[in-house]
């Protein structure tokens, strides 16, 4: 009997976003992405599991906007017959532009700002290569994804081994610092905070060893964290259809002004957020 683990679901944008398709909808038959919803005991350390596979027909690509984001990545992709070796991507501080080519398969899992450290105890380092690392060549035993041709069923399969390894190494974690950073990025999220020292009185700690923190187990600082989440609610704001004003989303977002946020958004992507609300 098949078990299909992984559902297609509305336009919801993500808590923290990870890749944009300027132009393309959820009807477009180029692309294909389904989601699954993590074990229980996993919940709280894993953000999203997804699945995506797409057949461009345009010789030169379908362009992508890759997303400033605060979460390590597990990713494995499949071209033609041949499945690549999975790799774990660290965070982004600034966005960039690809094309998307061809016809494949992905399969990815991105963990709570944090969660990383926790589960695999590597610290995430900014040299990190962009293209990521070898997931295989940090852990043994890794279940690998199927080398067969990629469905729904055989990878929620491969899915569930893998989460009891996680699980499994979960399970010797000391996790010393996580509730802490859980704590602190659930409630940036929230906007209940603005500035690092808001983040570490409440956690009960000096803003520099937030910091040391921050840089070691989420590998960005409190505050590029607090700026990419203000960068996401202002784009969930800005591409809503009821949008009225640039000015009322910078001050809903939690920026000081309309200048800020332009003057963020130009930092963050390299451009204004006029000239990015075309792309959402």
């Amino acid at each position: 009997m098949n078990f299909n683990r992984f559902q297609r679901v509305s336009q919801q944008r993500p808590r923290w976003e990870g890749i944009i398709f300027p132009g393309i909808d959820s009807s477009n038959r180029q692309i294909s992405i389904a989601y699954a919803t993590p074990n229980k005991e996993l919940s709280n350390y894993i953000e999203s599991m997804w699945f995506m596979s797409w057949n461009i027909e345009n010789p030169n690509g379908l362009p992508c906007i890759i997303i400033p984001n605060p979460c390590c990545k597990f990713v494995c992709l499949q071209t033609g017959n041949v499945t690549n070796r999975p790799l774990f991507i660290g965070t982004r501080e600034k966005a960039d532009i690809f094309s998307l080519t061809g016809s494949g398969s992905t399969i990815g899992l991105d963990f709570q700002p944090g969660a990383f450290y926790p589960i695999l105890k590597k610290a995430i380092n900014k040299d990190w290569p962009e293209s990521g690392l070898y997931a295989d060549e940090f852990l043994e035993h890794l279940p690998l994804p199927p080398n067969e041709k990629w469905k729904e069923e055989n990878l929620s399969k491969w899915l569930n081994s893998f989460e009891d390894y996680l699980l499994k190494l979960l399970l010797n974690s000391k996790e010393q610092n996580y509730k802490k950073i859980k704590f602190a990025t659930e409630g940036i999220l929230e906007g209940c905070f603005q500035v690092p020292e808001e983040l570490a009185h409440q956690c009960d700690m000096s803003t520099r060893t937030l910091q040391r923190i921050f840089k070691k187990e989420v590998g960005l600082s409190p505050k590029n964290v607090l700026r990419i989440a203000r960068f996401n609610d202002a784009i969930r704001k800005i591409g809503q259809d009821n949008f009225t004003e640039f000015v009322e989303v910078a001050l809903a977002s939690g920026f000081f002004d309309q200048a800020h946020m332009v003057n963020e958004f130009q930092k963050l992507v390299a451009t204004s957020p006029s000239k990015f609300r075309r792309y959402l």
